[in-house]
């Protein structure tokens, strides 16, 4: 079992996020990956600059600022994992139910 979520984490202001992982950990079934594609940690000081800049546009803060990761984890996924990050703050992240 996988869901799998791009490029759409950025539009929820952080509650919202929180409702969405612990309603994709209800549905997901035991041992089922969950897999996000979308702004992280910004790798770089020009990448960094960049994000302070457009986090006034988007809702990026827990982006940016490691929160997925660490959502990941409240939520109850095990093995987090960054597999990588595309332009200095894309990346790619997964987590075990």
């Amino acid at each position: 079992d996988v869901i799998t979520c791009s490029l759409a984490f950025h539009h929820l202001n952080s509650k919202q996020k929180e409702d969405a992982f612990s309603e994709i950990y209800r549905v997901l079934k035991k041992e089922g990956d969950f897999y996000i594609f979308d702004f992280a940690e910004p790798k770089g000081q020009l990448i960094k600059f960049a994000a302070n800049i457009y986090k006034h546009l988007e809702e990026i803060d827990d982006q940016v600022n490691g929160q997925l990761i660490k959502l990941y984890e409240k939520t109850g996924f095990k093995d987090v994992k960054t597999h990588f990050t595309k332009a200095g703050m894309i990346s790619l992240i997964s987590g075990k139910k």
